[in-house]
């Protein structure tokens, strides 16, 4: 089977947008930032390798979507490189009935004045595991660097949701966080929604819709939009 690669670069000043198609999925994604170049990117149901240089001052943001009931894993590796180079990743993660997923991202602050945001959205229903593992590097001397991390999980069944946030830090002028919260429904949130006239099944879906909104909400294609949306609610029948 041939394989699904893309290589972008985009050069010094300038801004591009990838939306894949989500019906062809990818194998092996590498990119180029150039100086002050900004690239937004969306990846779907790929169980690509994913490679990113980020020069000065370039801003790259990435929306990783995987819905599935199958075993499906990927690989990122993102090195903001240059003084000013950012990164903003939105995983959105469902794995439904005995899917067996696993994330591997890695973000290298190698050089001063760095920024990354890294946020995962999380859902397990039926005997699907999830195991996230997400990772970021400040190196030392790179001081004035910002990495954050930020996870939500769902559990809805009797599966599993790992979360592995780990930060490497070797200096000591930085910003550096992360939080997870991995549960089951609140049953205030629910509460709330039933008060209002909605049946449990109605309320659930609410909440757990809820999870893919903060991506949703940054795809300026709305016909992609609702592509996205209907995919995602019948991975949830």
């Amino acid at each position: 089977m041939q394989n699904n690669n893309l290589s972008i670069k985009v050069a010094s000043n300038k801004h591009e947008v990838y939306y894949q198609e989500l019906d062809k999925p990818l194998d092996n994604v590498n990119i180029t930032l150039e100086e002050a170049a900004s690239l937004e990117i969306l990846i779907y149901n790929s169980k690509c390798n994913f490679k990113a240089s980020v020069a000065r001052d370039a801003e790259l943001k990435i929306y990783n979507i995987i819905f599935t009931d199958q075993t499906s894993s990927n690989n990122y590796l993102i090195d903001l490189d240059e003084t000013g180079a950012s990164t903003h990743v939105i995983n959105v993660y469902l794995g439904v009935k005995d899917a067996k997923l696993n994330t591997d991202i890695y973000i290298n602050h190698k050089a001063m004045s760095t920024k990354s945001l890294l946020e995962t959205y999380a859902i397990s229903l039926n005997q699907a595991t999830l195991l996230l593992n997400n990772n970021a590097k400040i190196e030392q001397g790179m001081h004035a660097s910002d990495a954050r991390q930020q996870t939500k999980g769902l559990n809805l069944g009797t599966g599993s949701i790992t979360a592995k946030p780990n930060l490497f830090i070797d200096e000591y002028d930085v910003v550096a966080s992360h939080s997870a919260s991995i549960g089951s429904i609140n049953q205030e949130e629910l509460f709330y929604l039933m008060s209002r006239g909605l049946t449990l099944s109605d309320a659930t879906q609410i909440i757990i819709i809820g999870f893919i909104k903060p991506l949703l909400s940054q795809i300026k294609d709305l016909k992609l939009q609702e592509n996205i949306y209907n995919n995602f609610i019948e991975y949830l029948k």
